[in-house]
């Protein structure tokens, strides 16, 4: 009866990983059409990546929030980055440009863009950014408005 049990589970599980994703779901790895107002303050709600560090460092760094504010040259916007974990806070800024799209560019010093960049993908959340980076690791965040429980 296990045995069967268990053979029924294996089955059950190969079959779903072979089916393809809904198109529902496709919809949500496309980049946005035109990218939201991103000023104010958005807390890191999960992130992915493609090596296994960067989620586990996500994970006992419970609270992360981001200070966006458009600076006074066109397109550039200042993120602030707050990291809080038991106790232990760090900040980092970042200069970045962003022209409406759907894509957030790294610039070099004198605000030009570089070719390092963020892709703002669809969400179906009015308050959230799901956005799509490749550097050295390649991640995948969700940001949202709401704080629910993040300091």
């Amino acid at each position: 009866m296990m045995k069967t049990l268990c053979v029924a589970v294996v089955v059950l599980s190969l079959t779903s990983v072979s089916q393809s994703a809904s198109l529902a779901c496709e919809r949500l790895l496309k980049p946005v059409d035109k990218g939201p107002d991103l000023s104010g303050r958005w807390y890191v709600k999960a992130m992915s990546s493609d090596i296994c560090v960067a989620p586990v460092v996500y994970t006992l760094w419970p609270s992360i929030a981001v200070d966006i504010t458009s600076k006074d040259i066109p397109n550039i916007y200042q993120f602030d980055f707050k990291m809080n974990m038991y106790g232990y806070c760090h900040n980092h800024s970042s200069t970045l440009f962003f022209d409406g799209t759907n894509t957030i560019f790294d610039v070099e010093s004198n605000n030009a863009p570089t070719n390092v960049q963020n892709v703002l993908l669809q969400s179906g959340c009015p308050d959230c950014l799901v956005m799509k980076g490749w550097t050295t690791i390649n991640t995948l965040m969700l940001y949202s408005k709401e704080n629910r429980g993040i300091k």
